[in-house]
């Protein structure tokens, strides 16, 4: 039995695209699937036989881009569907090789361009997105932020109140943060420990005096003692220490400074406030006048301040020389090159074997020597072309633009230098064997011989013959 759609990647959360990234997320979400093989099935009719031939990716009148394909896996999926207009990804048939590896790529784009905290997950678990988004940064050449996996109290405050996802435990939220992309505030993993033992705080809970100059050069546990004398101060005033918590905490760093200018004890909890993250500031106030943290922070957080805060201890930088990681598409499917992308609509430079780069001087070299005054059944020679690439040879899909050019009356003189090269390359190696015929050599001799390179060379050469600026910038025609 297959596997369920919910044991692949998805996105957990509301995925809101602002409307001034829609154009750029588009745009690097078409080339993203572009560069990963990924394509529409459509049949056409060539010399009175119907064929399978496979399309870029590009929307239709209504918005919607449709692919089933993977010139990479040779696999005909289940139709999935991108819009453009909403930005929403449906994904209908994944699975866990090239076509999977793309859709988790494009899900890991949707949760960096969102405004709203979304995260992609399998089996209900927070799933990591370091490796997507640096094999992005080498398809694409853009760099992700991903803030909401920064804020890990945000995520985990996501991960309790939402019952989808599994575990709360802080090593899996620390990990999730994509460290090659995004630095986080040490102080709120802190909170979540804080959050399953509450001694981390009251044992640090004792009268002292202090000065509120003294805060902004404090080490954090001063800070917590400072706070709990505050709130001790505040009842012992008569003043509610929750209203003043309520009075601050949707402020901004900026509003909260303000207020922080003064000698009471507002201001001296408004100072706090400013190197404290929100977590810290209620879990002091819950555990001094004995409370549930969980229950106060749902009564008094809302959607107040929780990360504006002066960070003094970020986490350290991990590439402190700007250099990351580089993890390569073609690897990841299991390439050792990118024979296979020739006909890739872009200016990189690709990762080209040493026997590919033979092989296209030797075709090169075959064009030069075609010649096209001989008469020649376009058609007819290109259906047996096509059944051999099908049947004994199991390549990709010929690209349509392919079959245009090469049954466009107009094109004659370039189809026959196309068909020509083609069957050069099927042909390869029959002229050793004379008392052969060419069928009985394949069948017979060469069939046996064929390697992996052979049939990838195939369909470098056939994504090549697609587009038509490369193979004038290659083989020179």
């Amino acid at each position: 039995m297959g596997k369920k759609m919910e044991e692949f990647y998805k996105l957990i959360g509301t995925v809101t695209i602002p409307e001034d990234k829609k154009e750029e997320l588009n745009d690097n979400i078409l080339k993203l699937l572009d560069r990963c093989g990924l394509r529409k099935i459509k049949t056409v009719t060539v010399a009175g036989s119907k064929i399978e031939v496979s399309c870029r990716v590009a929307p239709n009148a209504k918005g919607i881009v449709a692919f089933d394909y993977s010139i990479f896996e040779k696999k005909h999926r289940k139709k999935s569907y991108y819009n453009v207009n909403t930005c929403e990804l449906k994904i209908n048939d994944c699975g866990f090789s090239e076509f999977g590896v793309a859709m988790m790529m494009a899900l890991t784009m949707l949760e960096s361009y969102s405004s709203t905290p979304c995260y992609m997950v399998k089996n209900d678990e927070i799933n990591g997105v370091n490796s997507c988004a640096l094999l992005i940064e080498n398809i694409l050449g853009i760099r992700l932020r991903f803030p909401n996996r920064a804020d890990i109290w945000g995520t985990y405050l996501f991960w309790r109140k939402n019952p989808d996802i599994h575990g709360t435990d802080i090593r899996e939220i620390w990990q999730k943060v994509p460290w090659d992309f995004e630095k986080t505030n040490f102080n709120m993993m802190l909170d979540i420990i804080a959050v399953k033992d509450d001694t981390v705080l009251s044992k640090n809970f004792e009268i002292a005096t202090f000065d509120k100059e003294q805060i902004a050069v404090a080490e954090h546990v001063e800070r917590i003692k400072y706070l709990y004398n505050a709130y001790r101060e505040l009842s012992d005033n008569n003043m509610n220490p929750e209203d003043c918590l309520r009075s601050i905490i949707r402020k901004s760093l900026k509003e909260r400074d303000e207020v922080s200018r003064g000698d009471s004890r507002l201001a001296v909890v408004a100072e706090l406030s400013k190197y404290l993250t929100a977590a810290t500031i209620i879990h002091v106030y819950a555990l001094t006048v004995h409370e549930d943290f969980e229950e106060t922070w749902d009564r008094i957080a809302g959607n107040g301040y929780y990360k504006d805060v002066i960070s003094d201890e970020d986490a350290e930088d991990k590439k402190k020389d700007g250099k990351r990681p580089q993890i390569f598409f073609y690897e990841i499917i299991r390439r050792e090159s990118e024979d296979e992308f020739l006909g890739e609509n872009s200016n990189r430079e690709l990762t080209i074997s040493p026997d590919m780069k033979d092989e296209l001087k030797r075709w090169k070299s075959m064009m030069d020597k075609i010649s096209v005054s001989s008469y020649t059944d376009v058609a007819e020679e290109l259906q047996d072309i096509l059944n051999e690439l099908n049947t004994e040879w199991k390549v990709r899909r010929p690209d349509i633009s392919l079959i245009k050019e090469i049954t466009n009356k107009k094109n004659y003189k370039s189809a026959i230098k196309i068909l020509s090269l083609l069957r050069a390359v099927l042909d390869d190696g029959v002229e050793f064997f004379p008392e052969l015929t060419k069928a009985q050599a394949k069948e017979w001799i060469l069939k046996r011989t064929r390697c992996d390179f052979d049939r990838q060379k195939l369909d470098g050469l056939l994504g090549l013959l697609a587009n038509k600026e490369k193979v004038m910038e290659i083989l020179g025609f």
